[in-house]
């Protein structure tokens, strides 16, 4: 990505039968990465199309957003970890990936 640049990852939900388990919203932090990279969660309907949801279902985008001040190329490994309240307690789940940012 580049400089000042922000991405979407990936959308996040937890269900159980088509039907959303979350009872607040979801955080997401980044457990490694360098400090120029950041990540949010923008809450939306999403479509659980891995489960084979028609309806959308309460959920969110996972994004990440560079730094505008970025001078010289960076290559990191980024993990996230993304905090779900749901009915049933508190679920998480990890994310690694490999960021390019650029000037």
């Amino acid at each position: 990505m580049k400089s000042g640049e922000t991405v979407n990852l990936s959308t996040v939900w937890w269900i159980a039968n088509c039907r959303s388990l979350l009872k607040g919203p979801m955080t997401v932090e980044i457990l490694d990465g360098p400090p120029e990279i950041t990540a949010a969660i923008h809450e939306q309907d999403v479509i659980a199309h891995t489960s084979n949801c028609a309806n959308p279902v309460k959920g969110g985008m996972l994004t990440l957003t560079a730094a505008k001040d970025i001078k010289e190329k960076i290559h990191a490994e980024v993990v996230l970890r993304v905090k779900y309240p749901t009915q049933d307690g508190d679920r998480q789940k990890s994310f690694d990936l490999d960021a390019v940012v650029v000037p």
